[in-house]
C-alpha cells in the first residue's frame, strides 16, 4: 500500500503549484517586456509630439512677432507719408518750390 499524499504544509509546495507558478512568472515577464516596449514608444511618441509642439510654438510666436512689427511699421509708413505731403503742402505754400525750379532751369 502507499501512503496517501499528503497536503503541502504552508511554505511547501507541490509539483503542479511550481509548475503553474513557473508558468505565470514567464507569463508576467513576458507581460512586462511588452509594457516596457509599449512604454517606450509612447516616450518617444510624446518627444515627438512636444517638439513639434514647441515648434509650433515658436513659429506661431514669431508669427504674431512679425504680425506686430508689420503694423508697427505701416502706421510709421503712414505717419511719414503724412509728414511728406505735408512738407509738400508748406514748400507750395511759400514759393520756395517754384524759385527753386527756376534756379535749376537758369
Amino acid at each position: 500500500k502507499q501512503a496517501p499524499e499528503r497536503p503541502p504544509r504552508a511554505g511547501e509546495k507541490g509539483d503542479k503549484e511550481k509548475h503553474v507558478d513557473t508558468a505565470l512568472v514567464v507569463k508576467l515577464q513576458k507581460k512586462v517586456k511588452e509594457l516596457e516596449k509599449e512604454r517606450q514608444r509612447l516616450l518617444r511618441e510624446l518627444e515627438r509630439k512636444s517638439d513639434s509642439t514647441e515648434t509650433s510654438q515658436e513659429s506661431s510666436s514669431d508669427g504674431i512677432y512679425e504680425t506686430i512689427k508689420i503694423q508697427e511699421l505701416e502706421m510709421e509708413n503712414s505717419h511719414l507719408k503724412k509728414d511728406l505731403a505735408n512738407m509738400r503742402e508748406s514748400i507750395a505754400k511759400s514759393g520756395l518750390f517754384e524759385q527753386g525750379t527756376k534756379a535749376v532751369r537758369e
